[in-house]
């Protein structure tokens, strides 16, 4: 991201870019999801969900397995909003995750899938 900011800088200014034209923003956003820095990855999450554009999850999804449990169940919780075709695969494999809060949530989305799933079909 940005060099020379320091880290608490640089995730309020990534994910301010989420509010912008996504033509200008997303290869900030891009780089800063690859920061060693967790909190610029977190912020560069929620910028990117704020775009509300599904195409965009792929870009979020190396983060799925990202070393840090809160990088992983924020990532999990925008790729969800996103709604990509991939979304449940990842879920399934999520409920295995080693931290239980992340894979309570995998847990979650799929059964909030299931639901709507089957609501869809009774009407």
């Amino acid at each position: 991201c940005a060099g020379g900011y320091s880290p608490s800088v640089q995730r309020w200014a990534v994910e301010a870019l989420g509010v912008y034209d996504q033509r200008l923003a997303l290869p900030l956003l891009r780089r800063a999801l690859r920061s060693p820095h967790m909190s610029v990855r977190l912020h560069a999450i929620f910028g990117i969900r704020r775009l509300q554009d599904s195409r965009l999850a792929s870009t979020i999804r190396p983060l799925l397995r990202d070393e840090s449990g809160g990088i992983r169940i924020n990532a999990l919780e925008a790729v969800a909003a996103l709604k990509p075709r991939w979304l449940e695969s990842e879920a399934r494999r999520m409920r295995k995750d080693p931290k239980s809060y992340v894979s309570r949530t995998a847990n979650r989305i799929l059964g909030e899938r299931s639901t709507a799933f089957a609501a869809s079909r009774k009407s």
